[in-house]
């Protein structure tokens, strides 16, 4: 029986390893905003319907300030941020954006706790910023289920919105309440 257990373990671990290194190989969410006062909001006019792009619901992880919006340029020039990142208070709780499922939840490469949440469609969320987690891998989530706890004073919660590994402007799904 203990011969059985180790060789589930050694299964178990060669798996996360290998998402370990499928994750290593993705670009890695962006942190920093560019400036906090060029971060502005643009019409959503033209934003396709969440219904028609299989994101019904989509919201924001936490509440907070915009202090980065998606596209703005990186400090000292550079790349351009592939998400949105917001000041929130410390503690706060952070939600589920869309329903789903839980890919991966876990310290990644010095961005502290991460979250990335599969949803229909070919969608994916990555949630940065996390103090505490409260999901696990494989974790079925709704939209507004509780991921965890933001950091310490200053908070900064990113998001980033793919589909199909590319990446898009997650406000321009964002639901008014």
């Amino acid at each position: 029986e203990q011969a059985r257990d180790l060789g589930t373990l050694t299964d178990d671990l060669r798996k996360a390893g290998a998402l370990r290194d499928q994750l290593a190989r993705l670009p890695g969410p962006i942190m920093r905003p560019a400036r906090p006062e060029a971060a502005q909001v643009t019409s959503l006019g033209d934003a396709p319907s969440p219904m028609a792009t299989g994101l019904p619901g989509y919201m924001l992880p936490a509440t907070g300030r915009l202090v980065s919006g998606f596209g703005d340029t990186q400090r000292g020039g550079g790349a351009r941020v592939r998400g949105i990142a917001l000041a929130t208070r410390a503690g706060a709780q952070i939600v589920a954006p869309a329903s789903g499922r839980v890919a991966f939840a876990g310290p990644y490469r010095g961005y502290g706790n991460i979250v990335i949440v599969e949803h229909p469609g070919g969608w994916t969320s990555l949630v940065t910023g996390l103090a505490r987690l409260d999901v696990g891998v494989g974790g079925q989530l709704l939209a507004g289920s509780p991921l965890g706890a933001a950091g310490g004073d200053q908070s900064l919660v990113t998001l980033e919105l793919r589909r199909d590994g590319v990446p898009v402007n997650p406000l321009e799904f964002v639901q008014s309440r």
